[in-house]
């Protein structure tokens, strides 16, 4: 298979979230990788979402294409973000994720069920095998960032609230 030579296989623990990345594999054409969050939630997290402050969840996949005597070439970039909001008043957590033809906002009624949701178990298509090169060597990786909002963001809500020249989005 062609997919021996490009990608290193096996499970591996990233981070302090319980990030493991499965192996990559080929089908069907496509190289994937598989990947979940095994302990998302630490005990500060969890009470300021339960509080309404908003968090934001985000996956970054990558496919690096090895180089010697430079820097790994990224190859593909994939990034999904998630804005996760507790609601004191019905006792539920509204997610907002952004897709490429429009954002959804999705309903979720319990701190599991929101784990479940976010960070079950995802197998990710991420390119053709026909795309990359035969006799390169290429590498996944995958990370995870679970973040309260930041004083930037609420500079920019404070700005935009206040009619201020820039909005959130544009702030960036």
């Amino acid at each position: 298979m062609i997919l021996a030579g490009f990608f290193a296989a096996g499970a591996a623990r990233a981070n302090d979230l319980g990030l493991l990345v499965g192996p990559v594999e080929q089908e069907a054409g496509l190289v994937e990788v598989t990947y979940r969050v095994e302990s998302p939630w630490t005990p500060r997290l969890t009470e300021t979402l339960l509080r309404g402050m908003p968090a934001t969840v985000t996956f970054e996949v990558g496919i690096w294409k090895r180089r010697t005597l430079w820097f790994d070439k990224l190859v593909l970039a994939m990034k999904s973000e998630h804005r996760v909001v507790y609601s004191p008043w019905d006792h539920t957590f509204r997610v907002g994720s952004a897709s490429a033809p429009k954002k959804r906002t999705r309903v979720v009624p319990t701190l599991d069920s929101l784990q479940s949701y976010l960070f079950s178990e995802h197998r990710l298509p991420l390119a053709g095998v026909g795309s990359l090169n035969a006799d390169a060597s290429y590498y996944v990786s995958v990370r995870v960032t679970l973040r309260p909002l930041s004083a930037e963001d609420l500079d920019e809500v404070e700005d935009w609230l206040s009619g201020g020249g820039r909005t959130p989005a544009a702030a960036e």
